[in-house]
């Protein structure tokens, strides 16, 4: 439909069929690159996902034994760390294949942030609490997967580490903003301590929850204690 109307805006035969090429090279690419996000989202990414879960379940059997390996705290410890490079590299491919899908604003903000935190919570209760206007504003695909993925980011830490039965999801909309708001009434943890482990084992979790949110401008804040619970506090401006 491209083609012809813009062949048919000149009346220079030539151009008109260089036109028609061009756009059905274009169109042809776009179809390519939509199929490769399907393919992605249904093939390598379910593969990633069931790896992660096997994981998770080989950690729960490890824990469960009783001949001394469940003492083996450094042990757990390394398996838990590997789950989260396998969830934190699942997101990235997810964005890759979200955004290179045929129309993926298509799937309105409300949908996709409920679909991650669901997602990440396993057996974790959430409970969403998403401003009813959030689907009329027009955010750009980066700030849109940016919002989701925090959220969905959040729920998964306090699904791994809170031991709260609930997470509460708010997620606001503001006048100059957006601000996400995941709170759990968990263990809480300390958030320097985790910050520096982070950093020195070259771990994604919280540091790149942050970078993502600096990069588009806006900003990350996560508060905690021990056995205080966490706040996970993100703002992403309007523009």
């Amino acid at each position: 439909m491209l083609a012809r109307a813009l062949a048919a805006s000149t009346n220079d035969p030539r151009t008109a069929t260089v036109i028609t090429e061009i756009c059905d090279e274009l169109e042809a690419l776009l179809e390519t690159q939509a199929t490769f996000g399907f393919d992605l989202h249904d093939g390598p990414l379910q593969s990633l996902a069931a790896v992660r879960l096997d994981l998770e379940l080989f950690r729960s059997q490890i824990a469960g034994l009783g001949d001394g390996a469940a003492d083996d705290v450094p042990l757990l410890g390394r398996i838990a760390d590997i789950g989260a490079r396998l969830s934190a590299l699942e997101a990235e491919l997810r964005d890759v294949a979200v955004a290179t899908m045929d129309d993926p604003a298509a799937v309105s903000l409300t949908v996709l942030i409920a679909e991650l935190a669901f997602e990440a919570a396993a057996e974790l209760r959430v409970e969403l609490r998403l401003d009813p206007e959030l689907d009329r504003i027009t955010l750009a695909e980066p700030q849109r997967l940016a919002l989701a993925r925090v959220v969905g980011a959040a729920v998964a830490n306090s699904a791994r580490h809170s031991g709260a039965p609930l997470v509460v999801v708010t997620v606001q909309l503001l006048s100059d903003g957006i601000e996400v708001d995941v709170v759990d009434a968990g263990g809480g943890f300390d958030v320097s301590g985790a910050d520096a482990r982070a950093n020195r084992e070259g771990r994604l979790g919280l540091v790149g929850m942050r970078e993502r949110m600096r990069r588009l401008g806006g900003e990350l804040r996560v508060e905690s204690a021990v056995d205080e619970g966490t706040s996970v506090h993100a703002r992403l401006p309007l523009r």
